[in-house]
């Protein structure tokens, strides 16, 4: 799964994060070097990391993706990596 990039502002700022024209090369950030930077400045532009520290998973899901949709597979996925 991706993050979704909704705006085009949102596309440009990402796009210059990653020094990517994503704005008129969108599909570059489906390449897989592309989409690990884009996570990794969605995760810390968002602190998801810090709200995953206190193991907030609904916040960690509606902080991704806007609602709790997935959340029991979250919760589960996080679990199994806590235990692990």
């Amino acid at each position: 799964r991706y993050c979704s990039l909704r705006s085009a502002l949102t596309i440009a700022t990402c796009g210059n994060f990653i020094g990517v024209d994503l704005l008129n090369n969108p599909d570059l950030a489906l390449e897989a070097g592309n989409a690990a930077r884009l996570f990794a400045w969605f995760w810390a532009a968002k602190n998801i990391g810090g709200i995953a520290d206190r193991k907030d998973w609904r916040l960690v899901r509606s902080s991704v993706q806007g609602a709790d949709a997935g959340l029991p597979e979250l919760i589960s996925m996080a679990n199994a990596l806590l235990a692990a």
